[in-house]
C-alpha cells in the first residue's frame, strides 16, 4: 500500500514505487482545507467494487424487505467487506489525524451495520443469540 499527499507548489514529493496512476481521494479538513490522499489503484479498485456490491445489496434489501434472509445476509457481508477496506485505507501512511479518525469512523459504522444485518438474517430463520445465564445461589 502506498500513499502520497497533495503538497504546496514548489515542494517535492516522490510517489513510492509500485504506484502508477494512484487514485486520488479528497478529504475535507476541520477548517475546510482539502487533503488529497493517493491510495494504490489496486486498493481503490477493491474499495470501489466492494462499495458497488454494498449498494446493490442495499437496493436488494429495499426491494425484498428486511425479513428476506438472503438479502439481509448479503447486506451484512457487503457491509463487512466495505469495513475491511476502510481499515486497509486507515493503514495508509502519513494520514492526518482527522482523516484517520474519519476513516476509522466509517469502518466502525459499516462493521456495526454488518452486525445488525447479520442479526436480522438470523432472526429471519429463527436463530436466537445465546447469552450467558445467571445462576442463582451458585447452583
Amino acid at each position: 500500500m502506498s500513499a502520497a499527499f497533495e503538497v504546496p507548489a514548489g515542494a517535492a514529493l516522490d510517489v513510492p514505487s509500485g504506484v502508477s496512476g494512484a487514485a486520488g481521494w479528497a478529504f475535507f479538513g476541520p477548517q475546510g482545507e482539502v487533503v488529497r490522499v493517493n491510495v494504490s489503484d489496486e486498493l481503490d479498485g477493491r474499495w470501489q467494487a466492494a462499495y458497488r456490491a454494498y449498494e446493490h445489496a442495499s437496493e436488494e434489501v429495499t426491494r425484498a424487505g428486511s425479513g428476506d434472509r438472503g438479502a439481509a445476509h448479503a447486506l451484512a457481508l457487503a457491509s463487512w467487506d466495505v469495513a475491511v477496506l476502510w481499515r486497509e485505507i486507515a493503514d495508509t501512511p502519513f494520514l492526518p489525524w482527522w482523516v484517520l479518525a474519519a476513516v476509522h469512523s466509517a469502518a466502525e459504522t459499516f462493521e456495526h451495520q454488518s452486525r445488525e444485518w447479520n442479526a436480522k438474517a438470523n432472526a429471519a430463520v429463527g436463530v436466537r443469540s445465546v447469552s450467558p445465564r445467571r445462576r442463582n445461589g451458585g447452583a
